[in-house]
This record gives C-alpha cells, structure tokens and sequence, in this order.
C-alpha cells in the first residue's frame, strides 16, 4: 500500500513538473507571436492556453496586453477587472489596468486603480493620476476640435500623413489601388504601403509606384525641394509604435517616382531606434526621436545639423520637451514644434504637443487640445495651413489607426497688433486702381495661455466679415450684383451708400488688383434687373450688373441693414495714427481687465469659434441668440453673434451657446472694427 501512495505521489509530481513546463513552452512561444506582432494569432493562443491554466497570472496580463495592441479597450480593461476578481493583481497589473482605464476615457476609475499601486510603482503612478486629473478638467473646460476621419482611411491602419505637391501621402497596411505587376510582386510584403491621395483627403488611397515601396519606408519626410528621410524597421509586423523601437533612418532625394541617392543617417548605430525623422522645409535640420543613450528616458526627441557635408551629432532638445517616458514624431515648422508624448500630462496613451523655439532651446510645452487629442493614442502630427493632419487609434475610427484633420485652435497663437494703412477713398465708375487694399476688419487676440508663440500667423489675423443673419458655404451658385463703384486711395468712407441697404448688402470685392464697391448679392436676374432701377434712381446713375462666382475670399461686408449700432457698420479701420492713441487704452497685449461701459465705437458680442469648413457650423442652435456674423480669414470661417448692448446680455448669450454646444464661445468687444478679447480674471 505504501509502494502504491509513494507512487501516485509520484506521478503527481512528475505530472505537475510537465504541465508548469509545457506551460512555460507555451508563454515562450505565445510571447514570439506578439514579438513578431502576430497579435490575432497570439490572442487564439492565449485563450487556448487560459483553458488549460484558468489561473496563471502571467497568461491574463498577456491576454490583456495583446488586447491593448489590437485596440480592444473595453476587453482589456474586462481581462484586469477579472483578475482583480481572482486576486491576481500586483502592482504592474494595476498600473496597467489604470492605463487602460485612461485610455479608455474612464478617468476615476483609472485614479482608483493608480492609488492601488505599491512603492515600486508609487511615483509613476501618481504622475498618472495627475495626467488623469489635468484630462478631467481639459473636457470641461475646452471645446472639441473638429476632427474629421479622412475618407482614404480602411480597416487596416493608415498613418504618418504629410502633404506633399498638393497630394496628402501616408502609410497603409492594406494595399491600395496598384498596378498588377506591382500586386504580384509584392504579395508576400507584410509591411505598409506608401499611399497618396487628394490634399483635403476625400479619394481612396493610391499606392505610390516605383522604388520608394521596395524598401519598407515608414514615417517618412518630403521637403519641397524633393529632399527625403524615412524609417526603416526590422519588424515587419505589429502596431507602428511596436516598430519605432528597431527602426534605422535614411536618407535621400524623391524624383516623383523613385528613390534615388540613398543612405543611412551616419548617426545610426546597432541596438539603438532613430524613428520618425522631419526635416525643416530646407533640409538643413533633422529632428527625430531616439532612444540613445544619455536621454532623459525612453525616446526623447533630438536635433542633428547638416553644415554641407555631414550631420552634427544629436543634440537632446532637453528636459521641458523630453521626460521619463517617451517622446516621438516631431515636426518643425516656423518655429514650432510638435510632437507625441506619452508622458507629458494628457488625456490617453500618446497626446499631441507643441514647443517653442526660442533660440536658446525649446519651451512653452503646450497640450494639442481636446479634439486633436483623445483618450487613445494620437500621434504624426503635421501642419499645413494651419490645419493638422494626425494620426489616432481613438474609439469610432475605421481601423486600427487612422488619419484624421482638424483645424488649429487659434489659442495655440499670439497675434501680434496690426497697423493697417488707409482705406482708398470711392471714386467714380470703371476707374482702375493698381493697389489693393487691405482688409477692413482685423481680429486682433491675445494667447489664450501664458505659453505665447510669436511670429506665428494665426487664425483670426485679417479676417473679414462677409455675411450677417447668413451662412456662406464655399460652394454657392453664380449669383448677381449691381455694382456702385470702383476704390482708390486716400479715404475708406462708405457712409453714401447707407441708404441702399435696404435692398441688401454692400460689399467690398476684390477682383484682381482692384476693389470694387457692390451692392447685392442676389440670385435671381429679373430682382436684379428691378433693384437695379431703384438703384439708379437713388443718384447711382452709372451703376450696373456683374455676375461672378460667390466665394468669400473675395467679399467683405461693408454695410448691413442688420447692423444694430448707429454708425457700427459704417466704421472702418483706424488711420495708424488713430491706431496708435487706441492701443494707449489697452493692455496686456489687447485683453482688458474687465468688461468696458457702454461706448458709441464699442459692441459686445460672441465668438462662437472657427472653423475650416462652414458647413461644420450648425447655425440652426445659435440663430435665435443674437445676430448672426460670418468672418473669413484665407481657409477659416469665424462666427460671431453680435447685437449685444452691453456685457451683461452678451454674457447670457455666450452661456446659452455653451450649453448648446459651442463649448469656447466667449464674449469679446468689437471696437471700431477691430475684435478684442475680454481677459479671464
């Protein structure tokens, strides 16, 4: 009886001994899968193995891992929560369950799980915490930038967007449109594609024939002048910051269909990742990130100089833009600089930031913003007239990443004042003035934070209002004006045509290198044909009909019969000299201090924001707040309600907007023409 127990006890043994070790065989192979980025074949054997072993630890927290990487939150965050249910939790599981939680938007459920952490992850995770606070009150307070998911986007993923002679090029992980020989030979290629399509993004993706897809190019670099860097990594699977982590760059020229006079980037080493480089716009400079030694931890972004025959050794941009954790995908441009951190504090996994370069290093980190940034990974930042393409992983996308654009904050600039010169004086009919004049409004603000940037243009810099009670959208038909005049120099004073503003508005239009004065616009030829006699028999006797394309970057409105003010829409802009006694009575950079008493010259009125494309704007929520005004800036629209006698009801109205929707509608002060924000005390 004895033999038989020793036995069986035996065989117990000798059977644990050979199930902890198939096991282990079978971590090790499983963790190969993920190495390798085979993240849906991982995931099957994983759940294959936690049948077996429903309670190794090591299992769940690589279930949950995998998970994360194939962007299944909501699973993840299931995983952990199961663990915590079975008591398999250490400090790493909550951290990574907090991360999850984050990245989840779920921002007190992720501060729980922070607390939770032992001294081991103490100090990170309060960092955390920190970030999850900074999120919580970034969504209350601040307006959601319009991010719009690009058509070019599949279920694969798509990333690392540039525009480059007027076409938006990227990276896909699905094969796009391509020739059949270049489909036959590149069947076995498991890395992404370079795609092009359409600047504003609305055709499918185009694969980019020719030698520039044979070499694995990834977070690529196109200057105008056709000089190009891009990353090259060892692993052909996996997400793409899987693969930052064993990336080498190259260098060379782009003749529009090869890659010619490549090679690798003389600061490339063995063991070490250069990822995501950026050029300036003349080549001279190279940023991009790498985890070299002597950073501040993981990767930090790094400058190098090209003086004509080599590159200078990179240079770390320091500890205001790097941190302990890791900073990726820079990109320069008139001296700013954007980047992904998954460190600074911010609402996910990677948010996008901005630094300035003041000469003496980088400074005034600033978050991108709710909107551009979301509770997911957000990353490839690059800006084009003032409109950002980036990249995110967030929840609603098509695939597993995708492109996306949005237009700017204008609180991401400092306007500096704008001396205009005088307005040309209204002279008679058909005479032609070679000059053209400047913009009569001007929309003067202040950085809406500490952290200025300076000699950037922004936004709202020389916009122009062209419509009241309205929306233009840029797609209009042929419409009608009956013109008035010509403009020449010396004096801007319009007040004689006042009374033709009740038959509609009168317009300013720019055609060619002169300006002409129109009163309209009308859409049908036979209300034309009879205003046009009203017209004539006010005194206009010279006046005509035009008929032109509508589009508002030609127009800006003069008067309005919807101007409330007396005199409001008849002021101008200033001479300089006016100018210059008028900044006399304003400080801090054009904010005032608080709210101004009543004035002849001043209005209250609401920004409601601005916007890329005014057919974003739902007019329908706001219409019955105030009066309706619709400004212009190159390829921004800026809305506005106005009609406020004081600051009080201005102020209701801003609060009204708010809760319907427009979440950074604030009150500002439209002193003769020019748009001044009200500081926040």
């Amino acid at each position: 009886m004895n033999k038989k127990l020793r036995l069986i006890c035996v065989l117990a043994i000798l059977n644990g001994i050979i199930s902890v070790s198939w096991s282990q065989d079978n971590l090790v192979a499983i963790k190969g899968q993920i190495a390798k980025g085979l993240y849906t074949e991982a995931l099957a054997s994983l759940n294959q193995h936690l049948s077996k072993q429903p309670s190794d630890a090591k299992s769940f927290a690589l279930l949950a891992e995998v998970q994360m990487k194939l962007g299944k939150i909501d699973l993840a965050c299931a995983t952990y929560s199961m663990m915590e249910s079975m008591k398999l939790c250490d400090d790493q599981v909550y951290y990574d369950y907090g991360i999850a939680l984050k990245m989840n938007g779920k921002y007190d459920d992720a501060i729980a799980k922070f607390n939770k952490c032992g001294a081991g992850k103490k100090e990170i995770a309060q960092k955390q915490i920190q970030s999850c606070v900074f999120a919580k009150e970034l969504i209350r307070t601040e307006d959601t930038k319009k991010a719009l998911n690009l058509d070019l986007n599949t279920t694969e993923s798509e990333y690392g967007a540039l525009v480059y002679d007027q076409l938006v090029v990227f990276n896909s992980s699905k094969a796009p449109f391509m020739m059949d020989d270049t489909r036959k030979s590149l069947e076995s290629c498991k890395s992404s594609y370079l795609c092009k399509t359409l600047q504003n993004g609305t055709a499918a993706a185009i694969f980019m024939e020719g030698k520039t897809n044979q070499i694995n190019a990834e977070a690529i670099s196109l200057t105008d002048n056709h000089l190009v860097a891009y990353s090259v990594s060892n692993i052909d699977g996996g997400t793409v910051l899987d693969r930052m982590m064993e990336t080498t760059i190259y260098l060379g020229e782009y003749n529009g269909y090869n890659l010619i006079q490549v090679s690798p980037f003389e600061h490339n080493a063995r063991d070490l990742a250069n990822f995501s480089p950026c050029f300036t716009h003349d080549g001279t400079a190279l940023y991009f990130a790498s985890n070299r030694p002597g950073g501040f931890g993981g990767m930090d972004i790094y400058r190098s100089i090209y003086d004509g025959t080599t590159w200078s050794s990179p240079e770390n941009l320091g500890d205001e833009v790097n941190t302990d954790g890791n900073e990726i995908t820079p990109f320069y441009s008139d001296g700013l600089l954007w980047f992904a951190s998954d460190s600074h504090e911010g609402l996910g996994g990677y948010d996008i930031f901005s630094a300035q370069n003041t000469g003496g290093g980088f400074l005034n980190v600033h978050h991108g913003g709710y909107g551009i940034n979301s509770s997911g990974n957000d990353y490839f930042p690059y800006v084009k007239n003032l409109v950002m393409y980036f990249t995110s992983d967030r929840a609603g996308g098509k695939g597993m990443e995708d492109i996306y654009r949005s237009p700017l904050s204008e609180h991401n600039y400092t306007v500096e004042i704008i001396n205009e010169p005088a307005m040309p004086d209204v002279i008679v009919l058909d005479e032609i003035t070679e000059e053209t004049p400047p913009p009569a409004y001007a929309l003067n603000e202040a950085s809406y934070t500490q952290k200025s940037v300076d000699n950037i243009d922004a936004v709202l810099t020389g916009a122009r209002r062209v419509s009241m009670g309205e929306v233009i959208l840029k797609d209009k038909p042929r419409v009608f004006f009956i013109q008035l005049a010509s403009m020449a120099s010396n004096n801007s004073d319009v007040t004689m045509f006042k009374p033709l503003t009740k038959f509609g508005n009168i317009y300013k239009v720019k055609i060619n290198s002169a300006t002409k004065v129109r009163l309209g616009y009308f859409l049908e030829r036979g209300e034309t044909d009879a205003l046009l006699a009203k017209v004539r028999n006010s005194g206009f006797k010279d006046a005509f009909i035009v008929e032109q394309e509508l589009s508002t970057s030609d127009l800006e409105l003069m008067l309005s019969q919807s101007d409330v003010r007396a005199g409001s829409s008849e002021k101008t802009v200033t001479s300089n000299q006016n100018k210059k006694q008028d900044q006399k009575l304003i400080t801090d950079n054009f904010e005032y201090t608080k709210p101004l008493p009543p004035s002849i010259e001043r209005e209250y009125k609401v920004r409601l924001g601005s916007f890329e494309d005014p057919i974003w704007f739902d007019s329908k929520k706001v219409k019955d707040l105030g009066r309706l005004e619709q400004w212009t800036k190159g390829a921004w629209t800026i809305f506005i309600l106005g009609g406020f006698t004081n600051y009080n009801e201005a102020d209701q109205a801003r609060i009204q907007a708010i809760n319907r929707g427009y979440a950074d509608a604030e009150v500002v002060i439209d002193n003769g023409g020019i748009i001044e924000r009200i500081k926040k005390n």
